[in-house]
């Protein structure tokens, strides 16, 4: 991670501090995905952090999921949360993806995938 994207992390770090989310960190909405890691995948280093311009986006998504984190009892773990609009392509994600605006996210539960639509 380079300077400008540690700052922004640390930025976005404390944005989410503010939220009160009980169950969830901002490193999880960080996560940009497994392809974005794989030196195998296409998609491998096209993701990056959500511009702060998108982070309000994301508000009303994380506080569900961390209702529903809380009501499940059990792990919720985010598997996509912003794409790139190059990233989204590269892992042939939908030309409108809410992922690309910070709307959306996919989690899993108990090896069940949950993908809410909002």
């Amino acid at each position: 991670m380079n300077a400008i994207e540690q700052i922004r992390a640390e930025s976005f770090s404390a944005f989410c501090a503010g939220l009160g989310l009980r169950h969830f960190s901002a490193g999880e909405l960080m996560f940009m995905g497994e392809s974005h890691s794989n030196p195998e995948h296409p998609a491998y280093g096209l993701n990056s952090l959500p511009p702060p311009e998108l982070w309000s986006n994301i508000v009303p998504t994380i506080m569900v999921a961390d209702r529903l984190r809380e009501a499940s009892g059990g792990p919720l773990t985010i598997l996509s949360a912003y794409r790139s609009s190059g990233y989204n392509e590269a892992i042939d994600g939908a030309e409108k993806s809410q992922h690309v605006k910070f709307t959306a996210l996919d989690l899993r539960s108990k090896g069940l995938d949950v993908r809410p639509v909002f």
